[in-house]
């Protein structure tokens, strides 16, 4: 179920994965760059927008494409005029990215051709249509279910921990759909690979030490959850802001 903890987690996850540079860059008008030279910040910024290395593998690109879409689509941000905007750019640059003879393009002149059309508005509702009815709620839904306790959460798990040599304490802005209440079963998870040997057992004690501050989030991140939904809840009631601050 994608409940408001995802939602916080989600957008804990956003925060710490993209800093505020990306999400200025991600919120802002884009500008049309015609064959502009190859500068460093040329060639990030669609990067920057999927949260993603200018190295980053085929398989690296549509996991940070995932995550964002989870974070980002409208769906998931009601009331945010900017939403719209944002997904549009995400989908964007991951159709340039994905394809290896438009990334090489953009990498090379930090050009992207036409941008899919997007400078025509009745592209755009149509473009839009088509994307949204792929990443759809009931999607969202299917894909959480699919991925949490999976072979692939698990992996991540593992590849997180052994990239941070044992540091768990972002684990939960780093490990798609997770929330709050995973702590546990995630540190279970982690005990097991160090075990066993899937994680290495040197990593142990760096685990151990930051278990706690890993809890300590997941608890910060739980009292957000509470005072978003009354906020929610209150800002839902309209001109009744009172009644509608008795919702869960």
């Amino acid at each position: 179920q994608v409940g408001s903890g995802s939602l916080v987690a989600s957008e804990a996850r956003l925060s710490e994965a993209c800093p505020a540079s990306a999400l200025a860059s991600l919120m802002a008008p884009r500008r049309k760059v015609a064959q502009a030279p190859a500068s460093v910040e040329a060639v990030a910024s669609l990067y920057d927008v999927l949260g993603a290395a200018a190295e980053a593998t085929p398989a690296e690109l549509q996991r940070a494409f995932r995550l964002r879409a989870l974070q980002l689509h409208p769906d998931k941000n009601p009331g945010d005029e900017n939403a719209k905007g944002a997904f549009q750019r995400l989908t964007n640059a991951y159709d340039v990215l994905k394809d290896p003879e438009r990334r090489r393009l953009y990498d090379e002149t930090g050009a992207s051709e036409a941008d899919a059309g997007l400078d025509d508005p009745t592209g755009v509702d149509r473009w839009m249509r088509g994307r949204f009815a792929v990443i759809s709620e009931d999607a969202i839904r299917a894909f959480t279910e699919g991925y949490r306790l999976s072979a692939e959460e698990r992996a991540d798990v593992a590849a997180f921990v052994r990239r941070r040599a044992g540091d768990v304490e972002h684990l939960l802005e780093h490990i798609m759909c997770s929330e709050p209440r995973d702590v546990d079963r995630f540190l279970e998870l982690v005990g097991r690979m160090l075990e066993s040997g899937e994680v290495p057992a040197e990593l142990r004690g760096a685990v151990d030490a930051s278990s706690k501050r890993l809890r300590r989030r997941a608890t910060a991140m739980e009292r957000r959850a509470a005072r978003e939904r009354r906020e929610l809840a209150q800002s839902s009631g309209g001109g009744g802001g009172e009644r509608g601050g008795g919702g869960r």
